[in-house]
């Protein structure tokens, strides 16, 4: 597939259509379980319901600053 735009011309493995082409693959059938919007909003209902772990960013942050 090729893909032309104002007189550029996108291959399939250009950064672009793949980015496009993963979008579009989002919308139809649902971000992965590898989608990073997916990953923080799971990781962010985990500390919810369990608490935060031991690397939670926050949690190392009070420790660096002694709260």
């Amino acid at each position: 597939m090729k893909v032309l735009f104002g007189g550029a011309e996108f291959g399939k493995n250009n950064e672009i259509v793949k980015a496009f082409t993963n979008a579009l693959h989002d919308l139809e059938h649902g971000p992965g379980p590898n989608n990073e919007i997916r990953k923080t909003l799971d990781n962010a209902g985990h500390d919810i319901v369990h608490g935060p772990g031991p690397n939670n960013e926050i949690r190392k942050l009070g420790k660096r600053l002694s709260l």
